[in-house]
């Protein structure tokens, strides 16, 4: 008697196959397999247990009454494995270590359930989308081959987007979050400033400055500790200068003035002379009618659309040869000869004294008062500005 044997594996069906000869023609098998001995079968599948070998012995008998037996000592191989793995968020890779039992080598076959598979030992794999996967391992050596199915949880992370605009110095950014689901996710918001806030929509007011921008940041949370973020760019524009002055033009008559604004080359200028009358140039020349302190008002955009307004009060007093008295600025005496004195209450100012071709001839400036010499100047009649923080005064001067 003889026979083979095969998936000699711990815990698997293990199959026996009868064999050999005999002078005489067959007539009965039997297996000895401990307590289980059935008899005429020629193979058969039993359940290997978890020994690590077992005696099998076959018996063969023939017509003529005689019958021997052969035993053999199967050596029980060992092919397991267990894994578990920890569920994820989107994004993130699935580790993947199984713990293997064998005593054979063995291949390693695996399924990850979104359509790819891998050959040999892998450490992580990354799923395209959230949800449940089964993974299939397959272990295969030569004596066993067995399967591990594991779950494994891609968790869902926010779907972050939000909408803002570009704004001017002194304007509040708005940032509109159009997370879907937001009732249900924690939010942060990083301006790009170190400055943060914590609810679903945003707003923010930057400190002035020059044109900058900066990288906004929103970070979305769920319940589950799945986190994902956006960032866009926010754009805060420096606003145009609106300062100007107003110098009297001596060559074109009684209150006539050119306004000049102290940055050209912007998109719109808008005056407003303070009398009823305005102008969109850059440079107007304005005349006003009658003598008086006239508000007027410069209102420049630049070409992002951002805009300043300042307004300064111009004074239009062609009097002549008198002391003048504009408010708290006192001028004296006039005509002049050889010097004449600016008293200013308010405090510090500045002065322009210009020829009637409109060129600058005299400039300075005291706290309260100050003596201005005229000496070198030829006779004749002047234009002086008085500049403090609050006026520009424009009078009429007669140097003798």
């Amino acid at each position: 008697p003889d026979f083979t044997f095969k998936n000699n594996c711990q815990g698997l069906q293990m199959s026996v196959y009868g064999a050999g000869s005999s002078a005489a023609p067959k007539q009965w098998n039997q297996w000895h397999l401990g307590t289980f001995n059935p008899i005429n079968r020629d193979s058969l599948a039993f359940a290997a247990l978890d020994s690590v070998s077992r005696t099998i012995g076959y018996t063969l008998g023939d017509s003529a009454g005689c019958f021997a037996t052969t035993y053999k000592t199967v050596i029980l191989e060992k092919l397991s494995a267990q894994m578990q793995v920890d569920k994820v968020c989107f994004g993130e890779s699935s580790k993947f270590n199984p713990t293997i039992q064998n005593s054979e080598s063995y291949t390693q076959q695996w399924t990850m359930g979104d359509g790819k598979t891998y050959s040999g030992s892998i450490l992580s794999h990354t799923y395209s989308a959230p949800g449940k996967y089964n993974v299939d391992l397959d272990l295969t050596s030569k004596s066993c081959k067995t399967r591990i199915t594991t779950p494994v949880l891609v968790m869902a992370t926010p779907n972050i987007d939000f909408t803002t605009n570009n704004v001017c110095d002194g304007d509040t950014v708005y940032f509109n979050n159009e997370t879907k689901g937001k009732d249900s996710t924690q939010f942060v918001w990083n301006f790009g400033n170190n400055k943060t806030s914590n609810t679903a929509d945003a707003s923010h007011l930057y400190s002035n400055g020059i044109t900058r921008t900066f990288n906004v940041n929103l970070t979305g949370k769920y319940s589950s500790g799945c986190e994902s973020s956006k960032a866009k760019p926010v754009t805060v524009y420096e606003l145009p200068k609106c300062d100007f002055n107003a110098n009297y033009d001596a060559t074109a008559g009684n209150n006539g003035f050119n306004f000049n604004p102290a940055v050209g080359g912007y998109t719109s200028y808008t005056w407003d002379f303070g009398d009823g009358n305005k102008s969109s140039s850059e440079k107007p020349f304005h005349r006003y009618t009658t003598n008086g302190d006239y508000t007027v008002t410069l209102i420049a955009k630049n070409n992002v659309g951002c805009d300043c307004e300042l307004v300064k009060t111009v004074s239009a007093n062609f009097s002549g040869i008198v002391g003048m008295e504009t408010n708290e600025i006192i001028i004296y005496p006039n005509p002049a000869i050889g010097q004449f004195i600016i008293e200013n209450s308010a405090g510090a100012f500045d002065f322009k004294l210009f020829d009637t071709k409109g060129s600058q001839v005299l400039c300075g400036g005291g706290e309260n008062s100050t003596t201005v010499s005229t000496e070198g100047l030829e006779s004749g009649i002047y234009q002086l500005q008085v500049i403090d923080k609050k006026q520009i005064k424009t009078v009429i001067m007669v140097l003798k």
